[in-house]
């Protein structure tokens, strides 16, 4: 018997601030900096095939630039917060209320029946392709093949 493949996620780290050298290869371009200000966090992301970040929102705005392989991107307007049943653990990662137990993409329908009201826009990004990601807007990542992404948070 096979074992399952490995899985390894790099995530939301600053790299750039541990390692300055590496700035002027994930340099913020002009037209985001005169459009939204500088960055408040500037993060990366490195992983293999088939890591998730799961679906929830961000209290900045987000623009994600892939460098190397790809992801897919599932996104949900704030409206579609009551489908996807926010959880808000005191003391944990989601006490904002800004993750969802949902999978968006093998929900359990049982334990979750109005997600399918929530209306999904996918955005699948190469190396060189950006997305913005408003604040507030829910959204989960999963690398399509090994992966290396910046985000940069306003």
């Amino acid at each position: 018997a096979s074992s399952p493949p490995s899985v390894a996620y790099l995530a939301q780290h600053e790299l750039l601030v541990q390692c300055p050298a590496l700035r002027p290869d994930a340099e913020l371009p002009v037209a985001w900096r005169e459009a939204l200000g500088p960055p408040e966090r500037v993060n990366v992301w490195l992983g293999t095939h088939g890591t998730v970040t799961p679906c929830h929102w961000d209290s900045y705005d987000n623009c994600l630039a892939q460098a190397q392989g790809t992801k897919r991107v599932i996104l949900f307007p704030p409206a579609a917060s009551r489908f996807l049943y926010p959880e808000a653990a005191s003391g944990s990662t989601s006490e904002q209320g800004n993750v969802s137990p949902v999978d968006p993409e093998a929900p359990d329908l049982t334990r979750y029946p109005d997600f399918v009201n929530a209306r999904a826009q996918v955005a699948e990004l190469a190396p060189g392709d950006a997305l913005y990601i408003p604040q507030g807007w829910w959204h989960q990542v999963r690398a399509l093949s090994p992966s290396f992404s910046v985000n940069f948070w306003f």
